[in-house]
């Protein structure tokens, strides 16, 4: 926000859920009319979803963190980094992954592009029944063949082409794809 205020910047994009939970809540337009819609423009996998690591060896913590496991987050995210995980997703390609949970229904949206803009984006959904009521144990694995079957949808539409195309190119991703086509460096 300094670089913007100072002028380096003539716009920047930021998470709305970080700049709210850090208090900057007067830098987020009145009416949110910033936010990005999802429709328009999908976030990466997991993005505003915090979480806390721990060793697996270690019951007592996990007991104390038990109650800030929030199961419908857990489920969204769980459903978008397995769509993730089968494509072998990282920073330098192109996927953007977006569950929704509304009741028992999880919708999976997902995007994958060329690095170089030689293709169409390409876009599949898909839309299942879950059973909120369940526990955690048994709703992980709906909620993660869920992000499979998305990655299968995308796959068999051809995105394995443009995962090829970023991982063959040694780059850090777009930014270095781009000074490539310019010839800067």
């Amino acid at each position: 926000l300094a670089k913007l205020d100072s002028g380096d910047y003539d716009a920047i994009i930021l998470a709305a859920a970080g700049l709210e939970r850090m208090g900057f809540t007067d830098r987020v337009m009145p009416g949110k009319a910033n936010i990005i819609d999802p429709d328009l423009m999908l976030p990466a996998c997991g993005q505003g979803a915090l979480s806390i690591e721990l060793r697996s060896d270690d019951p007592e913590t996990l007991a104390l963190l038990q109650p800030l496991h929030h199961i419908p987050d857990a489920t969204t995210v769980c459903c978008e980094r397995s769509m993730n995980r089968r494509l072998e997703g990282g920073c330098q390609v192109p996927i953007s992954g977006f569950a929704r949970l509304n009741g028992n229904e999880l919708n999976m949206q997902a995007r994958v592009g060329s690095i170089s803009g030689a293709g169409p984006l390409i876009i599949k959904e898909k839309t299942i029944e879950i059973d909120m009521s369940k526990p955690w144990a048994e709703i992980k694995p709906v909620a993660e063949q869920l992000g499979t079957d998305v990655a299968d949808m995308l796959l068999d539409a051809g995105a394995q082409a443009y995962l090829d195309e970023a991982y063959a190119s040694n780059d850090a991703g777009v930014a270095a794809q781009m000074a490539a086509n310019t010839g800067a460096e």
